[in-house]
C-alpha cells in the first residue's frame, strides 16, 4: 500500500466519527484489519504488527497508534509504506509537558501574625501573606499532564493523551499511584505554619529526543507525589509529578507558566 492511500485511509479515520468509534474498540491487529479493509483499504496484520514493535504500542491501545500514524505521515515526504518496521524517521522529535501545576511552600510565621490569621476566613489569608516570601519546596505539573509529541522539522504537534488516559497511553507510573483524596476532617493545627500554594499552567519542561529515536511510551516514568495543605474542611489535595524518560530527566529550562490562583493553608 502506498503512502498516499495510507493518507486518504488516516484522513478518513480522523473526520469519520463513527469510524473512530469503531477503531476504539480495536482490541487487536486483526481488528484493524477488518475496519481498514470493510472501507475498501487493504491493511494488512503484518503491517500492523510492524507498527506496534515499531513505536511500543500496547496491544490494547491500537487507537492511540493510529493516531501515531497519521502524525508519522503527515510529516512523510517519501513514498515508502510508514506502517513498515524500517521506515527511516525524517527529522527529531520532542516530548512536551504541559498543564496545569502548582509552586508549593511553606514557613512558620510569628505567633502575632498565626493569631491574626486564625480570625480570619482562608480566602482572607492572603491580605496578611500576600507580601511574605515564602520558599518554594516543590515546583511540578499535576497528574496527569498533557503530553505533546512535536515533529521539530515540520513543528507539528500531537496530544498523546488528548482522547486516551494516561494509563491507556502504557506510560510507566509509580509512587502516590493510584489517586486517593481523603481528608484528614482533624481540625488540630499542631505548627504555627502556612503553606502556599500558587497554580500555574503552560509549559513544565521537554525531552528532546535522539536523532532517529522514536517515543516510545513504556519509556516515560510518572512519579506521582500527593501532598495534602491545610486541616479540616479547609484541607486541599494535589497531586503532582515528576517526569522522565528513558532515565532522563525532565528539561527544565524551557519552563513557560503563568500565574492561576493563589491558596493559602495554616498548618
Amino acid at each position: 500500500m502506498t503512502s498516499s492511500s495510507l493518507r486518504d485511509l488516516l484522513s478518513k479515520i480522523k473526520f469519520d466519527a463513527d469510524l473512530k468509534e469503531l477503531l476504539r474498540s480495536a482490541e487487536c491487529p486483526e481488528d484493524v484489519v477488518r475496519i481498514g479493509n470493510s472501507i475498501g483499504y487493504p491493511i494488512t496484520t503484518d503491517q500492523v504488527e510492524d507498527a506496534i514493535r515499531s513505536y511500543g504500542i500496547p496491544r490494547g491501545n491500537l487507537y492511540f497508534l493510529l493516531n501515531i500514524l497519521m502524525y508519522k505521515d503527515n510529516t512523510a515526504e517519501h513514498e515508502a509504506d510508514v506502517l513498515a518496521k524500517d521506515s527511516p524517521r525524517i527529522g527529531s522529535q520532542t516530548l512536551i509537558i504541559k498543564g496545569t501545576g502548582y509552586d508549593l511552600g511553606g514557613d512558620e510565621v510569628s505567633d502575632q501574625l498565626f493569631g491574626r490569621l486564625t480570625e480570619l476566613e482562608p480566602s482572607e489569608y492572603g491580605s496578611l501573606l500576600h507580601s511574605l516570601e515564602l520558599e518554594i519546596d516543590e515546583s511540578a505539573p499535576e497528574f496527569p499532564p498533557v503530553l505533546i509529541l512535536r515533529d521539530d522539522r515540520t513543528g507539528k504537534d500531537v496530544y498523546l493523551n488528548d482522547e486516551i488516559s494516561i494509563e491507556e497511553l502504557g506510560v510507566q507510573i509509580e509512587g502516590d499511584f493510584p489517586i486517593e483524596t481523603d481528608i484528614d476532617m482533624t481540625n488540630d493545627i499542631t505548627t504555627q505554619s502556612v503553606a502556599k500554594a500558587e497554580k500555574l499552567k503552560g509549559v513544565w519542561g521537554k525531552f528532546e529526543l535522539s536523532d532517529g529515536e522514536e517515543f516510545t511510551p513504556g519509556k516515560l516514568l510518572l512519579d506521582v507525589r500527593k501532598h495534602t495543605l491545610g486541616k479540616g474542611v479547609h484541607q486541599k489535595v494535589i497531586h503532582l509529578c515528576r517526569v522522565y524518560y528513558n532515565d532522563m530527566d525532565l528539561n527544565e529550562d524551557v519552563v513557560e507558566t503563568t500565574g492561576v490562583s493563589i491558596e493559602y493553608f495554616l498548618e
